[in-house]
């Protein structure tokens, strides 16, 4: 199914979901590379579709669980945090899915509990998964640890739903997993990952313009990307 969106409609979804990671992202934020656990890009190329995820936590405060569209759109990036849970230091495990998250956002669909970004059953590479949270990049989901907790390590199965790898012969999926105990600089990433220069706009004397046109910045923040770079999930 064909989606249209006229070039107004495509810069306001860009607004609203930059936005949405800028709000997620305040108080100091962390690069990837100094986050707790940072995955390579995972595709239908991986082995099992998914990663898995054991970092240490003793004395976090807080849990991010990031995960970013690897910086070629978000289009079929569906995403699952399977078996999530808490290591004691006395080995006892605690789902993470029985506490409940601070915030939890997603460019697209729904972060659920149990169930995929859509609604529908958690699966990895055609296996069921019993209990996860199912979202879609670009994602935050931030948790709060209890106060003098005895955490010690987060374990996860971190991987593309089916809902996602069985769209588009699933060429489509790409994504990157992170968990820190602050905030990633989302914007940071994504420039990072486009290979874009680390400055708050694009220079305009660097565009290339027919005679007669001129560019002129009219915002820089948020950043706004490409707004035809856009793909629409169906």
């Amino acid at each position: 199914m064909d989606s249209y969106f006229n070039l107004h409609g495509l810069i306001l979804l860009s607004f609203i979901s930059i936005c949405q990671m800028t709000i997620q992202a305040q108080g100091k934020t962390i690069e990837a590379k100094d986050a707790l656990f940072a995955s390579k890009v995972i595709t239908t190329h991986t082995i099992g579709h998914a990663v898995e995820i054991k970092t240490k936590i003793k004395d976090a405060q807080n849990l991010y669980l990031t995960v970013s569209d690897a910086g070629d759109s978000y289009a079929c990036d569906w995403a699952n945090w399977a078996y999530p849970r808490l290591i004691g230091a006395n080995g006892k495990e605690t789902k993470l899915t029985d506490l409940n998250w601070k915030s939890a956002k997603t460019s697209w669909g729904k972060v659920n509990l149990n169930k995929n970004c859509g609604g529908g059953s958690l699966k990895i590479n055609d296996k069921a998964i019993k209990y996860g949270i199912g979202t879609h990049a670009n994602s935050v989901i931030h948790y709060e640890l209890p106060k003098n907790h005895k955490f010690i390590e987060f374990r996860s199965l971190a991987g593309i739903d089916n809902g996602g790898s069985n769209q588009k012969g699933g060429t489509a999926s790409s994504m990157v997993f992170i968990v820190s105990d602050r905030p990633i600089d989302m914007p940071k990433l994504s420039r990072s990952q486009q290979k874009l220069p680390d400055v708050d706009h694009f220079p305009t004397d660097e565009f290339v313009l027919q005679e007669g046109l001129e560019v002129k910045l009219w915002a820089k923040s948020p950043l706004f990307y490409n707004p035809t770079n856009i793909d629409i999930d169906y």
